[in-house]
């Protein structure tokens, strides 16, 4: 059987980081590496360099196929295979989700405790949704940043402490491309009133001082005075709400929140009988698209993008085809590479 194929070519310097996505017009099938920086070296004290690797789209994430120079002889190659580290194929145009993982137990605490029934392989920093929990109904159908405690159990941002119970089972996944739109929108997961008002987020955002936002309180959350339509219907005005300042999981906007009704997470039954949906912090949308101004308005506007589209799809080079055997070594190494994408017509 032939096929016929389209071939990209292109070059890129090993950043220090050790990883490096290669963004292309479309996904290939195919992908291969020549590292010409390092090409038959061996630093002293034997640590051998990547020379060729390549890596096929059937193949799970991280896998790889490479030579590199043999540590006893600098003119030969040695071949290894391995399934982490290497090349992943990522198609990021929708949201998708890793394997999904069964939850045994969720405490009512703070933070909210995850157990699962075998290892989970997340990190902290990776963002889960986590869904059709028996119990704890207030935090299901949510995606939130973890943190990992250990190969069976993570943590949320929710205060759980006032639960009745905690929860007893549910399903976990992770969800692989978080950041499609940015800055991305993220559920409530509490608020502080006051001349200023301060959300904590369920998410690792990427909100930025500057940012416009509104927010969408459903009732059985409370704090309705804040929820951008309950806003518009009394005023007649869109709620002009800017970010001020941000940590990881926190906003605060320039909205005075002084005598507002408590924001408080629903009970287990409301949850049960009102189909819940969550209390959300938004960006505004395309009225800030990164739009800097045209002379002669000064100042120009410099309202940071909301969200910008951030839909992507190549191959990402990690540290097993990119870093010497010690792990540490390869940055600054110039990289070519060619990525083979067939056409949909095959002869035989």
């Amino acid at each position: 059987m032939a096929e016929y194929s389209k071939i990209m070519e292109g070059y890129f310097t090993i950043p220090t980081s050790l990883t490096y996505f290669l963004n292309l017009p479309a996904l290939p099938d195919t992908i291969e590496m020549w590292n010409k920086t390092q090409w038959g070296n061996v630093q002293s004290g034997g640590i051998a360099y990547p020379q060729y690797a390549i890596g096929f789209s059937e193949d799970a994430a991280g896998t790889y196929y490479l030579e590199r120079t043999n540590i006893n002889a600098s003119a030969s190659l040695f071949a290894f295979t391995g399934t982490t580290g290497g090349f992943s194929f990522v198609s990021a145009g929708t949201y998708s989700y890793g394997p999904t993982l069964t939850i045994t137990a969720a405490t009512a605490a703070n933070p909210v405790v995850v157990t699962t029934s075998g290892n989970h392989n997340l990190v902290t920093g990776d963002s889960v949704l986590i869904y059709g929990t028996t119990g704890m109904l207030q935090i299901s159908g949510i995606v939130y940043t973890i943190t990992r405690l250990s190969a069976t159990t993570f943590s949320i941002n929710v205060n759980g402490s006032g639960f009745a119970a905690p929860a007893t089972a549910g399903f976990a996944k992770k969800l692989l491309y978080p950041d499609l739109y940015i800055p991305e929108g993220t559920a409530i997961t509490g608020i502080t009133t006051g001349v200023t008002t301060t959300i904590q987020t369920a998410l690792v955002h990427s909100f930025v001082p500057g940012n416009e936002i509104f927010f969408v309180i459903p009732v059985e959350w409370g704090m309705r005075q804040l929820d951008s339509a309950v806003v518009a219907a009394a005023t007649g005005i869109p709620q002009q709400a800017y970010v001020i300042s941000t940590t990881a999981q926190s906003i605060t906007v320039n909205v005075n929140s002084t005598g507002y009704t408590a924001f408080a997470y629903p009970t287990n039954a409301t949850a049960l009988t009102a189909h819940l949906t969550p209390a959300q912090a938004l960006s505004a949308g395309d009225q800030n698209t990164g739009f800097s101004g045209f002379p002669p308005l000064t100042p120009p506007i410099t309202i940071p993008g909301a969200y910008t589209p951030n839909t992507r799809q190549g191959v990402v080079f990690g540290p097993s085809v990119l870093a010497a055997s010690d792990g540490t070594s390869g940055a600054g190494g110039v990289v070519r590479w060619r990525a083979i994408y067939p056409d949909l017509l095959k002869t035989s």
